[in-house]
């Protein structure tokens, strides 16, 4: 419909009118007037209406006389009064607003007269009446107006607004509230602002609404209206007005049940009136309930418990679990609502959701759980984001903290196991890293690299402005917000740096209210507790994933700065009772302990945070928060000390911690043990400092300034008195029950020798001389150090200490294994480097420097320690752990190991113990120990592969063909450029100097992280990629190491003589073999900890091998030796020896990389290969390269059978364990499709020389299930494989022959399970008569007749299957067959022949 306004009303009836000349004129036939004829019609039927309504604002009529012309204001039809047309009569006058009489309407010149009624219902005409009149509208109420005369009359209609607007939805500004002010503006005005009761002329305009829709419109807007509120939106508008609507019940019945009204007619109008009445008393009393209720509410919690009682469900805080995800979807939707209250709502009630399920999640400590994505909203981490980008942050610090905590917990929810960390002070659950750190007292916690941990391939590069710019800028598009919201569930650390750019958001919060906090100078002008923990965990965990992050945070201009202002600033006494506020002052020092951890130069920035630990611990602590806190500055400072950093703060800390060692052990609030281990990394600084000649020559004068080359010169005399304290109270006998003792006194045992080591002269411990610059006061000597040993020997060291270490102890916590082990590792250490230096010490005793005696009571301690040691190793288990408890004892362990490696040939000298018992259990505890090693222990790995005796074997003393092993070991440990630089990195974290005596240690290392960032050189070939930089890397290796080696890659390239290169492959082939068996005849616990299935599949991995390696008679000997224990081992382990085979082959292939075989994957590939009813089916989610892992491997084996027939008897021994009846059957029907044409040589010359054919039926026991299932209980073939293996057979020339061992095999099968269906299972008995139907007579006949025998025999296992199956294929009288393909008298015989035997 055009647009009319502006005409007036003459033009706009000329305009509608019809012509009677119109066809004259050349309209077409009919005219408006058909299509007016056409409409009414539509209209009577219901189907049609025009399609829109025009409004239009007309001019004042002008009445027109001889004199002049005078405007005439008038009330131009209302929507209702134009739509009740047809109730007014011609005569009937409309009132004029100003004059004391009407006009007609005929006389007027209104749209009535002129058009037809349908267009009059479409034309809609504005009142431009002004408002002065007595009689006009009133002016529109504005938004504040209207709420305050709302409050006033008590009379809110329709309750809370709705909640139910989508995230993601964009409507324009003030248009939905628009509409809903207006309604009820009107509402007000007809009722005179009270009740709030619809009024008719409302009900009238809003049915004559209804019926100018069609009835598909209606439905389309009920439809449009339905999808865009919730279930419980809907239920409750339905029924919010129950009340008013019993009251018309029981007025309705009511009437119903009255007499007649012509009988009691009054008696009925004043029912009525009363129901009315009533009812209407029902609908004042329910709404001032409610505006009674909104008055009162005062704070968010009253508002939620009012919300959740109009929705008729409990507090958000008492829903169950289960019903958390649709309350989190509908908390979602209030975040990106226009109502500030309602954003507020939304996200407190997201917020409170998360961190509730994240504590069910995590209970006790655990962070291993795994969520999935699809329990959450698709958008809400994008939702939350967009509220951190309010222009004022300083006024939202409410909504801000809410949306800030709830990104906490998705991030903690959705990061790696090894990222996620709780920042609250009063936490009863320590996590392993932190327990790294308090209780084991070293910093290099073992961190997870990053691409092992999340998928690469959705990682996009960082974009420039992620550090630049602090608000979420992003297309308004569906796509980025959804594609942002998939990338934060997949790697939510790596989202919110690169795309979302947090860290310039919360620097712009925090120095926000950093200003605020200046200006007021007040203490509680602060952003709250909760809101600086989540934005610490958040930081926390980006750096965890992204050492880069991690600078960048420290390096931020604002960031660290203001966050620094507003939590560590001393308070003036206000509400702390403490210096500073315990739990944002700890979430602050937490984050930057993990910051200063990823790399030097990120601890290089943050080195002024040490400034405000001094007057942190110079407060004594009351309580548990401020003594966490407390610790944790500490633990800062001995991380810097790590780097070299922070050396000035000696001075100052150092008086602070005199009365604190002086306190008595028992004391609740100690932090000696703190202060012992930070003044043991400065012992450590000043040993390479002194090494060094105090850095001053010109090429490292830069390492150390003259302020900390004078702190460290100092430093041996302020701590000679200390350690000299720590030596006597460990020689008197401290107690060590409870974990606080035992801590302390390994604290200062580790401090004592801390000192000792860093002040001994060169012909004691072998350092370097002392520099002049740095000198160390001698005042522990070595007798002291030997009397304290044999102090700790004779107490708690061989007891519990021993026995916590080796897992002997598991009513343990995990604090008091840490302190345990940390303790054992020092005792190790010394002693075995005593026992190194012992001629030395003797030199040093003819020269007067120690005593005399001092080497004899080495060796006693020597001798007293190792006994009881490897009585306590014969009971060690391997026991599986986290990475970090993997890594403390992995430490406490190698320090066992190296020092048994060292003096076990004096050991066995001295003692009456045997060698052949001793050394496997230390082969066995070392082995295990090689296979648990992480990235970062590099240098245990190689201070363990120099161990010569640790791969001797026994009957092989001289050691003369077992240097193959640590060759290669030590080769692939440091031989490129990248294994070097992580060695050299390894021996720093354990505080060595580095891979060379020259190396600065501390001063060099670049972090404490567990992998080193390595740059290659830039070179010419560009082809190598991340995955070749990783692979460069051997730990971990698995426990499964030694048989990964039997697939190693033989290449004889880049040698001169490539002859001499495969006889050396030859060789170390065949050592190799030899030591697998003897680490299997000794009976090593460390072998019956690895699947035999493991070790089968990387024996098999032998057969790839070059032909002169296969061929070799010593390899082949050796081959099937191990080829037979492995196997007597798989079939003992039934059904798990096959998955652990299909594992390892799965994990060994290149496929495995791609993906975590950790999860779904896993799971459907044992599902897949271990399930008869998807074993010939894809249809398990996984891709052809996911089952082409296995598969390849099958064909490569198969192939190499092919290529090389029955030469070999390693391949003939590969195929036949491949069909195994405990491997899968997609496995074995494989293995019978490759070689279809080579069955018959599957049988080796040994069987078919012996004529009683006693080896074949001994190997064919191995290949059958059992005897009759119906008497053995056995487990019956799977029918698919039976159908591969009868047409198999059918098609094979081993029919012919009758002999061969796929012949007996596949006869034997098939004849068990016709004799056993033929009595239990029609069903089987159909799929043997369909097998058999394609079989010629000599296949039948060995089928029946062995199902005869079997029946006539009572056939009860697989030795007398294997029998019956040899007799009678080589009988050739065949007494018992039956006539040739009567299946149906074969079966009858053998049901004969089985009631016979009942």
């Amino acid at each position: 419909m055009a647009n009319t306004e502006g005409l007036s009303d003459e033009d706009l009836s000329k305009l509608l009118s019809i012509d009677q000349d119109a066809t004259n004129r050349g309209m077409p036939r009919g005219g408006l007037r058909e299509r007016e004829r056409m409409m009414n019609e539509y209209d009577m039927e219901g189907e049609f209406k025009p399609s829109a309504k025009v409004i239009r604002s007309s001019k004042r009529p002008i009445v027109k006389s001889s004199k002049k012309s005078t405007k005439v204001k008038r009330k131009v039809a209302s929507p209702s009064d134009i739509a009740q047309h047809d109730d007014l009569g011609e005569n009937q006058e409309l009132h004029q607003p100003g004059k004391g009489k009407g006009m007609s309407v005929g006389s007027m010149p209104s749209i009535a007269e002129k058009i037809t009624p349908i267009l009059a219902e479409s034309i809609m005409e504005r009142s431009i009446v002004s408002p002065k009149g007595p009689e006009a509208k009133p002016k529109k109420i504005s938004k504040f107006k209207l709420r305050q005369q709302q409050q006033k009359d008590s009379a809110t209609e329709g309750g809370f607004p709705s909640f139910d607007i989508p995230v993601g939805t964009f409507t324009r500004k003030g248009k939905v509230e628009k509409h809903t002010l207006q309604s009820a503006s009107q509402a007000s005005t007809n009722n005179g602002g009270g009740s709030g009761i619809a009024s008719p002329s409302q009900s009238s305009e809003s049915d004559k609404v209804l019926a100018g829709m069609s009835k598909m419109e209606i439905n389309e807007s009920v439809a449009e209206i339905e999808g865009m509120l919730s279930a419980e939106t809907i239920h409750f508008l339905r029924n919010r007005r129950k009340k008013a609507e019993n009251g018309a019940t029981v007025k309705k019945s009511m009437s119903e049940e009255a007499p007649e009204p012509s009988v009691v007619k009054s008696n009925v109008d004043n029912t009525k009136m009363k129901n009315e009445a009533v009812s209407h008393q029902i609908s004042i009393e329910e709404k001032e309930r409610k505006a009674k209720i909104l008055s009162t509410i005062q704070t968010e919690e009253e508002l939620d418990e009012a919300f959740a009682e109009a929705m008729g469900g409990k507090s958000t805080t008492d829903q169950e679990p289960q019903e958390n995800d649709s309350e989190l979807e509908a908390a979602s939707k209030l975040l990106r609502s226009t109502s500030a209250r309602q954003r507020i709502l939304g996200a407190k009630n997201v917020c409170e959701l998360l961190e509730s399920r994240l504590d069910r999640l995590s209970g006790e400590g655990k962070y291993n759980f795994d969520e999935p994505a699809s329990d959450y909203p698709e958008l809400l981490p994008v939702a939350l984001r967009c509220i951190l980008d309010s222009p004022s942050p300083q006024k939202h610090t409410q909504l801000l903290s809410y949306a800030l905590r709830a990104i906490s917990s998705m991030v903690i929810l959705f990061a790696h196991p090894d990222h996620r960390m709780d920042l609250r002070i009063s936490t009863n659950h320590r996590k392993a890293n932190e327990i790294f750190q308090q209780d084991f007292m070293h910093d290099a916690v073992p961190t997870t690299v990053a691409s092992a941990s999340y998928n690469q391939g959705q990682k996009s590069s960082m974009e420039k402005s992620a550090l630049g710019e602090g608000c979420y800028s992003t297309d308004a598009s569906a796509d980025s917000a959804i594609s942002d919201a998939k990338a934060f569930y997949s790697d939510p650390a790596w989202t919110l740096l690169s795309r979302m750019r947090l860290i310039p958001c919360l620097a712009k919060i925090w120095t926000s209210h950093a200003h605020i906090k200046r200006q007021t100078k007040d203490d509680t002008v602060v952003i709250s507790a909760e809101f600086v923990r989540a934005a610490c965990t958040i930081l926390s965990v980006l750096s965890l994933r992204s050492p880069g992050a991690a600078v960048a945070i420290a390096q931020h201009k604002d960031l660290f700065p203001a966050l620094i202002f507003l939590t560590l600033e001393p308070s003036n006494g206000g509400k702390h009772a403490f210096v500073v506020d315990t739990s944002m002052a700890f979430s602050t020092i937490y984050l930057s302990c993990v910051i200063s951890r990823q790399s030097r130069a990120a601890a290089k920035s943050l080195e002024g945070v040490l400034d405000t630990i001094v007057y942190i611990t110079a407060t004594d602590a009351t309580s548990d928060e401020e003594y966490r806190l407390q610790q944790w500055c500490l633990i800062l400072w001995r991380t810097m000390l790590r780097y070299g950093l922070g050396l000035c703060h000696l001075s100052s800390l150092l008086p602070l911690s005199i009365p604190r060692l002086a306190l008595d052990s028992n004391c609740k609030y100690s932090l000696a043990a703190e202060y012992l281990s930070a003044y043991c990394v400065i012992c450590e600084c000043a040993k390479v400092a002194s090494a060094h000649g105090g850095f001053q020559s010109t090429a490292n004068k830069n390492i150390l300034n003259d302020s900390d080359r004078e702190t460290l010169a100092l430093s041996g005399m302020r701590l000679a008195s200390l350690a000299q304290s720590c030596g006597n109270d460990i020689i008197m006998g401290i107690s060590s029950e409870t974990y606080e003792e035992m801590k302390l006194m390994s604290a200062k045992f580790r401090f004592l020798v801390s000192y000792f080591d860093a002040s001994s002269p060169s012909d004691i411990m072998g350092r370097s001389p002392v520099s002049d610059s740095i000198a160390f006061v001698p005042v522990i000597s070595l007798d002291k150090i030997v009397t304290v040993l044999h102090s700790l020997l004779d107490g708690c060291l061989s007891g519990s200490v021993l026995q916590i270490v080796l897992c002997s102890q598991r009513s343990v916590s995990v604090e008091e294994e840490a302190v345990a082990c940390g303790f054992f590792e020092t005792f190790c250490s010394t002693l075995r480097a005593l026992a190194e230096k012992k001629t030395k010490i003797i030199d040093s005793r003819e020269e007067g420097k120690v005593s005399s005696g001092v080497e004899s009571e080495i060796d006693l301690i020597v001798l007293k320690f190792a006994s009881v040691a490897i009585n306590e190793l014969k009971k060690f288990v391997v026991s599986d752990s986290s990475k970090s408890r993997n890594r403390w004892a992995n430490r406490a362990h190698a320090s066992l190991s190296k020092f048994l490696a060292y003096v076990l040939p004096s050991f066995l000298a001295s003692t009456s113990a045997c060698f052949e018992s001793v050394l496997p259990v230390l082969q066995s505890f070392t082995f295990a120990l090689i296979g648990r090693l992480q990235r970062g222990e590099e240098a245990t790995a190689a201070q363990i592969f120099s161990q010569d005796i640790i791969f001797t074997k026994v009957e092989d003393q001289t050691r003369s063909n077992v240097f193959f092993l640590q060759d290669i070991m030590m080769r692939e440990i440091c031989t490129n450029p990248k294994a070097q630089a992580q060695l050299d990195h390894s021996l720093k974290l354990n505080g060595g100097s580095g891979l060379t005596s020259r190396g600065i240690g501390h001063f060099g290392l670049e972090s404490l992280r567990s992998e080193i960032d390595f740059r290659p050189l830039p070179s010419k070939s560009s082809n190598c990629d991340e995955h070749n930089e990783t692979s460069a890397l051997i730990l971990p290796i698995g426990e499964d190491w030694l048989w990964k080696l039997l697939s190693s890659t033989i290449d004889s390239e880049g040698n001169d003589d490539g002859t001499n290169a495969q006889s050396k492959a030859v060789e170390t082939v065949n050592a190799l073999l030899q030591f697998l068996l003897y680490v299997e005849n000794s009976g090593m616990s460390f072998a019956r900890h690895v699947h035999p299935g493991v070790k089968m599949y990387f024996l098999l991995n032998t057969c790839f091998y070059p032909e002169r390696t296969i061929r070799n008679e010593i390899f082949e000997s050796l081959f099937l030796k191990a080829f037979e224990c492995y196997q007597c081992q798989a079939l003992e382990g039934g059904i798990l020896s096959a998955k652990s085979f299909i594992v390892a082959c799965y994990q060994h292939s290149e496929h495995f990389k791609k993906f975590t075989a950790d999860g779904a994957d896993y799971d459907k590939v044992m599902k897949l290969f271990f399930s008869e009813e998807s074993c010939n089916s894809d249809a398990m989610g996984l891709s052809t390269k996911d089952l082409k892992a296995i598969d390849d491997f099958v064909d490569d084996i198969c192939v190499a059978f092919t290529d090389f027939g029955a030469l070999y008897l390693p391949f003939v021994h590969a195929i036949r364990f491949l069909l195994l009846p405990i491997m899968p059957v997609r496995v074995r029907t494989r293995v019978l499709d490759r070689i279809r044409d080579l069955l018959h040589l599957l049988t080796t010359q040994n069987e078919i020389d012996d004529k009683s054919r006693g080896m074949l039926s001994k190997s064919l026991v191995s290949f059958y299930l059992g005897g009759l299932t119906f008497l053995d209980e056995s487990k019956p073939d799977e029918a698919s494989f039976l159908d591969v293996l009868a047409s198999t057979l059918i098609k094979s020339a081993c029919s012919k022959r009758r002999e061969g061992f796929f012949h007996y095999y596949a006869v034997g099968c098939l004849a068990r399970s016709l004799a056993s269906s033929s009595i239990r299972c029609d069903c089987g008995v159909k799929a043997m008569k369909r097998r058999l139907k394609s079989a010629n007579k000599l296949i039948w006949m060995d089928v029946s007749s062995s199902a005869i025998c079997c029946m006539q025999r009572n056939c009860k296992n697989a030795d007398e299957l294997a029998s019956i199956v040899i007799q009678v294929c080589r009988d050739d009288n065949m007494e018992n067959s039956v006539d040739c393909f009567d299946f149906e008298m074969l079966l009858e015989k053998l049901r004969e022949i089985r009631s016979y035997h009942l």
